[in-house]
């Protein structure tokens, strides 16, 4: 009899387990966006003549700065690799939403090869992504270049590993 009384007790707490309470608009989820983040303003009336690119303080809401800032190139090369090329489609797309922002590349490259050679090369790895800009829309004038060569190594040392992180263009915002 116990065992029958512990057996229809058991049936009823797993059944009680199981069931959901049902849920009230209250308390449901809300929709889920698939717009691209953008940065959140609170809602302005129009009546106090902000328009939906202004926060409340009446400075422009802009996108931020990207945080790759290097880009890196081969042995002896000035082309610009995939990876990188989307590296400079974020910075394209932070200088066109910040119209007065400007940007200065400064091309590095390793210690092999004589100093006027390796400042030649950074200058032609700081004009291909200076390009890259411009094929982007970047307006010529807000991009300004510089050649290191290799007198400003990330990294010292006479290995692959050293070459290839001086191999580079920084992108720098003043």
């Amino acid at each position: 009899m116990k065992k029958l009384v512990l057996l229809i007790l058991a049936v009823f707490i797993l059944h009680g387990c199981g069931t959901q309470p049902k849920s009230t608009p209250s308390q449901a989820l809300p929709n889920i966006s698939t717009e691209p983040y953008q940065p959140y303003a609170p809602p302005v009336s129009q009546s106090q003549g902000i328009d939906d690119n202004t926060s409340l303080k009446g400075t422009p809401i802009t996108q931020a700065i990207p945080t790759e800032r290097i880009i890196y190139f081969d042995f002896d090369q000035s082309e610009i690799r995939f990876n990188d090329r989307l590296v400079l489609e974020q910075h394209a797309a932070y200088l066109a939403s910040n119209p007065q922002a400007s940007v200065r590349l400064e091309g590095h490259a390793d210690e092999r090869g004589s100093r006027e050679y390796n400042l030649a090369l950074g200058e032609r790895r700081a004009l291909a992504a200076k390009r890259v800009l411009n094929i982007l829309g970047i307006d010529n004038y807000r991009v300004s270049t510089l050649s290191y060569g290799e007198e400003m190594p990330l990294e010292y040392g006479h290995s692959e590993v050293s070459w290839q992180r001086n191999r580079r263009v920084e992108i720098v915002y003043p």
